[in-house]
């Protein structure tokens, strides 16, 4: 999805140039580039959070959203692939879960916020979609699982909620 964001930022920096006195040196456009998440305080957005394992979290919550996030995970190269998710009450659970990887094991958690939608709702879709799984109450009990299972050779994700991920 960044290389779509980067597209959209090339065109803002072009009509800037174009109808406005502001310009962008090339120089400064790639330190901006370069420097984004860190100068923006952005954070959850394919966010490397260790190497061994490799954990990445992602803020994706939505189908056009798990639609990239599962494209990355099935281009991961792992042994195995463990997924910490949980989702808010007003998605569309089936829809978003469809697309899920199926290499994976799942820990499906809670984020601690009413909207959080109910781990058996989730793990009901699992089934019915022959997910390998398992349930944890909280997001830091699924992240302390999800770390004990995988070894240095395997990659850990943390997503399908903007809560869970907030959690981590």
């Amino acid at each position: 999805y960044q290389s779509r964001n980067i597209v959209t930022v090339c065109a803002a920096a072009d009509y800037l140039a174009e109808h406005t006195p502001l310009t962008i040196s090339r120089r400064a456009f790639r330190e901006g580039l370069a420097c984004t998440a860190a100068t923006t305080g952005l954070a959850g957005r394919w966010q490397v959070l260790s190497r061994e394992p490799y954990m990445v979290c992602d803020t994706g919550h939505n189908t056009e959203g798990i639609r990239y996030v599962a494209a990355q995970l099935e281009a991961l190269e792992c042994d195995k692939l463990y997924c910490v998710i949980g989702f808010a009450k007003e998605k569309a659970l089936e829809d978003i879960m469809q697309l899920l990887p199926r290499k994976a094991h799942y820990i499906f958690t809670r984020a601690s916020i009413d909207r959080a939608r109910n781990i058996e709702d989730i793990t009901a879709v699992a089934e019915r979609l022959g997910l390998d799984y398992e349930s944890a109450p909280s997001v830091t009990e699924a992240v302390h699982r999800a770390k004990c299972l995988a070894t240095s050779a395997d990659a850990i994700f943390v997503g399908g909620s903007n809560f869970v991920v907030a959690e981590v």
